[in-house]
């Protein structure tokens, strides 16, 4: 009975939402951030700029074998350009770790990251930091 259930609960979730009655539009889910900072003047021109805002795909950036290898760690903070359907349209260093090696990695990874899609499908800008640390 139990699995009789969860199908048919799985199921359900398949199936097409219904119509609305007046043609109204299912309002778009407000994006997760930590700091809404408002509309500021950013690398990127004027923009709305938010920090801490949840990313739908990440991925974590690999050590640098390098600086892995030397024990080297730093934080590089990141301004990510989301653009308004979610993907990275541009990054850049706003705050170096002091090591070419993790800022690249830092780069390279957030690039491949997707955002929320914008409300209103307006570019806005996203504080990133990223810790390289070596355990033990």
């Amino acid at each position: 009975m139990h699995n009789l259930l969860l199908t048919l609960f799985i199921a359900t979730l398949s199936l097409p939402a219904p119509a609305l009655l007046g043609g109204d539009t299912p309002k778009i889910p407000a994006l997760h951030f930590k700091k809404d900072l408002g509309v500021q003047e950013t690398t990127y021109g004027k923009l709305h700029l938010f920090e801490g805002l949840r990313p739908v795909h990440l991925e974590t950036p690999p050590y640098p074998h390098q600086a892995y290898v030397a024990n080297i760690t730093g934080t590089v903070v990141m301004d990510v350009l989301i653009a308004g359907d979610g993907t990275v349209a541009d990054v850049r260093i706003r705050k170096s770790s002091g090591n070419a090696e993790l800022d690249a990695a830092g780069l390279a990874v957030l690039k491949r990251w997707r955002y929320p899609a914008s409300p209103d499908q307006q570019r806005c800008v996203n504080i990133e930091t990223y810790i390289f640390e070596i355990d033990g």
